[in-house]
């Protein structure tokens, strides 16, 4: 039934083991165990785009929820109406939910295919899904892409002394199957000994996995700006909900993984050691380059934001056409720093002016800073009044007046 994910599994690992058997010996455990390794390798390779754009769209659907909760509160009462504006905003942003799904659905199935390959090289068992074969049959039955050579090729190599399609829970009737004159040179102790230490590094490193993710998530999070009375109670339930997936991730799912180990043939154990490894390593460097790309959006942000800024005492224009004065604009120069101050709030948006007590402290708290942290500033304040939920819009727009007004005095000068 599930030919389609058997084949190409054991086409890939016919590959590896035709690949690697040109330089190693093809009977050898080693070369089965690199076949079933560089499967790995070509299965990750392959979805290691779909992973970067995963986390892209976790990205941008990050920049995308002041407007989607702005979506939900105007319709509230009609959800059809909601679900259109959502899946436009989707399309607007270049952002596919589904998609995000792909890289973890992908390898599900892929499991299931390994699992059920190796497990078809020793069919002498009569347990469920098992034909209960004879030695003679099994080791001369075909399996799927290998041929009967290549299935005694695989039953007769050892890994550390323990057949690869060997499980812990593997009944000692089948033990037979692994040599050419059915004797057995091997025992359960030796499948332990190989199984169980891969699996626990494999826990371990599955552990540290989510811990990295986890912490990365943390610091993206303490980084945003605080939104005062912009949370929910549906997305606190969503923070919660998330916050116990996570922590399932971290000790629940590496502990099931070992306890599944008695199932697990000595293959399944290598695909799964290799693919945690990776996952670890790939999980570093993309979240670095993740982090490099967010950090040059910003500079690239904050740069145009400067090169579009008016110079002090100049209207800003639009096509070449003159616009309205801002705030920053109509600031004059006084003899005295405060009431040369004061009246620039006076152009600021509706609420009573700031005092030149307040203007004064705000000029005062942008000297204090370098161009790089004012404009880190500049650009936090900006993104605030961006977002619908946020409060005392007003005040932040004339202290961003103050603060613009000052810079663009420093870079004048």
């Amino acid at each position: 039934m599930l030919n389609f994910i058997y084949y190409p599994i054991s086409w890939i690992l016919w590959f590896w083991h035709k690949a690697w058997g040109l330089v190693l010996d093809p009977d050898a455990g080693i070369t089965w165990a690199l076949s079933i390794i560089f499967l790995v390798v070509t299965i990750r390779l392959v979805l290691l785009k779909p992973m970067i754009n995963q986390l892209r769209s976790g990205r941008k659907m990050q920049e995308m929820q002041p407007r989607m909760q702005e979506i939900k509160r105007k319709y509230a009462n009609d959800q059809q109406a909601q679900a259109l504006e959502m899946r436009k905003l989707q399309k607007e942003m270049g952002v596919n939910p589904l998609a995000s799904c792909l890289p973890m659905l992908v390898q599900i199935p892929i499991f299931i295919g390994l699992f059920h390959v190796l497990r078809s090289f020793n069919r002498t068992g009569g347990g469920t899904g098992q034909l209960g074969m004879t030695i003679e049959e099994t080791r001369n039955t075909p399996n799927y892409g290998f041929d009967v050579a290549q299935v005694q090729s695989f039953l007769d190599a050892r890994l550390f002394g323990a057949p690869l399609s060997s499980y812990i829970s593997m009944d000692s009737d089948m033990y037979g199957a692994f040599s050419p004159t059915g004797d057995v040179d091997f025992s359960r102790g030796n499948i332990i000994a190989v199984v169980v230490p891969m699996m626990v590094i494999a826990a371990v490193i599955m552990h540290f996995n989510a811990k990295h993710s986890m912490a990365r998530q943390a610091r993206k999070k303490a980084e945003q700006p605080k939104k005062k009375g912009a949370a929910t109670p549906q997305q606190d339930m969503m923070e919660t909900q998330m916050a116990m997936m996570q922590k399932l991730m971290v000790w629940v799912m590496p502990v099931l993984s070992l306890l599944g180990a008695f199932l697990w043939h000595v293959g399944l154990a290598v695909y799964m050691l290799t693919n945690t490894t990776w996952t670890f390593v790939q999980q570093i460097l993309v979240y670095r380059k993740m982090d490099r790309e967010e950090e040059e959006e910003k500079e690239a942000k904050i740069a145009a934001k400067r090169t579009n800024a008016p110079k002090p005492g100049k209207k800003p224009t639009v096509h070449g056409q003159e616009t309205a004065p801002t705030a920053t604009a109509v600031l004059e120069h006084e003899d005295d720093k405060d009431a040369q101050a004061a009246p620039a709030a006076q152009d600021a948006p509706a609420g009573p002016p700031l005092s030149a007590e307040q203007v004064k402290t705000y000029r005062s708290e942008a000297a204090a800073m370098g161009p790089e942290k004012l404009d880190a500033l500049i650009a936090e304040i900006e993104e605030q009044l961006t977002d619908p939920a946020t409060k005392k819009k007003a005040k932040k727009e004339k202290r961003l007046a103050v603060l613009r007004q000052f810079r663009d005095e420093q870079q004048g000068s």
